[in-house]
């Protein structure tokens, strides 16, 4: 399994292939997020449908699971998916 901590923010399209070939065809959060620098390319409805259908596959595969975290807005313990 792979878990790369990235911020979706970074506008280096070469960043993200990098971080991509990195992570391979192994499980990972960056697989759950739709990167600024990607929002207006032509592949973009592409990729959100690939986002979602590997959602649905990580939480049939029981990759992701429930954990308490403490929101850091309301100091209040909340329910959160993570890559297990």
């Amino acid at each position: 399994m792979a878990v790369v901590a990235c911020d979706q923010y970074t506008s280096e399209v070469e960043y993200w292939h990098s971080v991509a070939r990195e992570v391979d065809d192994a499980p990972s959060t960056l697989n759950l997020i739709f990167p600024e620098v990607f929002l207006g390319s032509a592949d973009a409805p592409a990729r959100i449908r690939k986002i979602q259908e590997t959602m649905r596959h990580y939480l049939a595969a029981g990759l992701l699971r429930d954990t308490q975290v403490r929101s850091t807005s309301s100091a209040q313990w909340v329910t959160a998916r993570a890559v297990a």
